[in-house]
């Protein structure tokens, strides 16, 4: 839509008004204002930076819990030096004085066996002596200064590696769940809160003393993490609908971006803390927040915020380059006290159509969740749409359900792999770099595949090719290792695509009521289903084709599962309410969509004066 078009339907025809008063809903005002889009694209570009944030902290992982090669520098002082054998700690517990079997010139090596327990010879009397080794010397050649370097967590202590990881991820999960319950306070608190409380944790990380200290703060931190979803559910509902899908998937383009300066800062300065303390640059976008954030219309509305909601829409045509007329404002303004109505009407059992004495005053903006006419409307939302109906309405129960399920297997896939520092190449900065720039085209590739193929059977391809790829790298015998690193590439990049368009579906598949909380249902679900991906990983101690066998298992299992059970939202309205969401199911799309016009349209003529008795 060009500039001033707007302007121009208030002057079509002296009918213009009521005419356009009647098509006009949410999703028109949206695009009417939306003109050369100068104010969603800056929107985004600022709130995505929370996901810059996120790529930087998750391949921080990789670097921080680093574990290098380590000799013991601890050996008793009566041993014999040459007659050490390196052991295992179940050889070391159950060993008896038979050293038959050991070699007395095996000299002090980090080969197959690491250096925690060893045996030897005592110097003066030649007999065996059992021992763990308590200090060590570790290979700065990759980092100089890691978590596991700088308090000794290997050996025994080496289980504290993959609760670092795991906490990072299980907290990340309390944290979406945290943010269901700020929803009350809407997109852009929840957002300032989330974004006020990762700045404190961000800056006290490189600072703590201690590994206890520090397993705290990555608690924390995996808590702010919510942010980033609350900003994507704020700029998917500013978007309109042709453009929604652009919107969603572009906003984790910055994601690749944290994703690649985390490796080049990381090879730059080979410490883990100057790694962190770097990370404080991008902050700085944090602080323009409470200035540059909006709050969603569509929230304000249902939360019979009009005035406020009409300031949103107002300062957004400005920036785009729409000159709106009064004519039109007052449109917008009847429009969104319509839609709170209409929102009321359909969960508000005892409502009659004869409690809007006075019509007329949807042409004067008074609010009419505050008219003393409306009386039976007085019922907060909470009383209507809740949490609850998660559960109990069975529409929404089913697709709540499929949709933890698809998004854990998504989850569970893509973060094994990014935290696998060695899943594309043996060189930790080389892998996590060409992990992050396979990940620029992503945002680009899933806007076109969700625009053209649509949500559910892009989800389903990405999915199926995610799984063939990854266990074609990983446990099919290909003798070329340039084939074998094209296939783990192209396995991470089909995941990351299938990731972007799963978030936007998630957000799109929930009513505006409920979309908040439904999202970071299903997001806490998924990343608490993660804090098994550093497990995952271990197994490949056990067998090297397990971890490949596990995530392509998965990646399958989600995509066949969105293919026969989810509806396709490419071209649909977002959905209001809960009881709109309880008809919108799969093969019923493009009829949904048109019986959603025809109920405003009803509407509009009833408030119009056409049908009301």
């Amino acid at each position: 839509m060009e500039p001033g078009t707007a302007i121009a339907w208030s002057k079509r025809t002296t009918f213009g008004i009521k005419k356009h008063t009647m098509q006009m809903n949410l999703e028109s005002v949206l695009k009417d204002v939306y003109g050369n889009g100068l104010f969603n694209v800056l929107l985004t570009l600022i709130t995505s930076v929370t996901s810059f944030s996120g790529g930087f902290e998750i391949q921080s992982i990789i670097y921080m819990n680093y574990a290098p090669t380590f000799s013991c520098t601890g050996l008793p002082e009566q041993l014999d030096p040459s007659s050490v054998k390196w052991i295992t700690r179940d050889v070391y517990e159950n060993i008896m004085n038979d050293y038959s079997t050991t070699n007395s010139s095996t000299p002090i090596l980090n080969t197959t066996v690491e250096q925690c327990y060893g045996m030897g010879k005592n110097m003066s009397t030649d007999r065996l002596i059992r021992f763990r080794c308590s200090s060590f010397v570790f290979d700065q050649s990759v980092m100089k200064r890691t978590v596991v370097t700088e308090s000794g967590l290997v050996c025994d202590q080496s289980v504290w590696v993959p609760r670092l990881e795991s906490v990072y991820l299980f907290f990340n999960a309390i944290g979406y769940t945290v943010a269901c319950l700020f929803s009350p306070l809407g997109r852009r608190q929840s957002f300032l809160c989330f974004t006020a409380f990762e700045v404190f944790c961000a800056v006290i990380t490189p600072f703590s003393t201690s590994v206890w200290l520090l397993l705290f703060l990555r608690c924390c931190r995996g808590l702010s993490l919510a942010s980033q979803y609350v900003g994507l559910n704020l700029v998917s509902e500013l978007a309109p609908v042709r453009l929604r899908s652009a919107y969603g998937n572009v906003y984790w383009l910055l994601w690749a971006f944290g994703y690649m300066s985390c490796a080049g800062l990381a090879y730059l300065f080979r410490d883990w803390k100057s790694l962190k303390i770097c990370g404080f640059v991008y902050l700085g976008v944090y602080l323009t927040y409470p200035w540059t954030v909006c709050e969603s219309p569509r929230w304000l509305v249902l939360h019979g915020r009009t005035d406020e909601a009409v300031s949103v829409i107002k300062k957004m045509a400005r920036w785009n380059g729409v000159t709106l007329s009064p004519e039109f404002e007052v449109q917008v303004r009847d429009c969104f006290e319509k839609e709170r109505t209409l929102y009321l009407k359909k969960n508000t059992k005892n409502i009659q159509s004869s409690s809007v004495d006075h019509p007329s005053s949807l042409k004067t903006g008074n609010n009419l969740c505050n008219s003393k006419h409306l009386h039976p409307l007085h019922v907060s939302n909470e009383k209507l749409d809740s949490v609850l109906d998660l559960f109990t309405k069975p529409v929404l129960c089913k697709r709540s359900l499929v949709l933890i399920l698809v998004q854990c297997s998504v989850a569970i896939s893509y973060y094994g792999l990014i935290i696998d520092n060695s899943f594309a190449s043996d060189n930790i900065f080389l892998n996590v770099f060409l992990m992050g720039l396979i990940e620029l085209p992503t945002s680009f590739a899933s806007w076109a595949t969700s625009a053209h193929f649509g949500r559910r059977l892009s989800t389903f391809l990405l999915l199926i090719l995610t799984g063939l790829s990854i266990i074609l790298a990983k446990a099919a015998a290909i003798p070329s290792q340039s084939v074998r690193m094209g296939l783990a590439i192209g396995g991470k990049f089909f995941l990351t695509v299938a990731y972007c368009v799963t978030c936007l579906y998630v957000a799109e598949l929930y009513p505006t009521t409920v979309r908040t909380i439904g999202s970071f249902l299903v997001a806490a679900l998924s990343i608490m289903s993660t804090t098994v991906a550093p497990f995952i990983n271990g197994l490949k101690h056990v067998s090297i084709y397990l971890p490949p066998a596990v995530y392509s298992s998965v990646s399958i299992i989600g995509g066949v599962t969105t293919h026969i059970f989810l509806p396709e939202t490419k071209g649909c309205p977002l959905a209001q309410t809960v009881a709109e969401t309880e008809t919108f199911v799969r093969g019923k799309e493009k009829e949904w969509s048109k019986q959603m016009e025809r109920r405003r349209a009803i509407y509009d003529d009833e408030e119009n004066g056409d049908s009301i008795n």
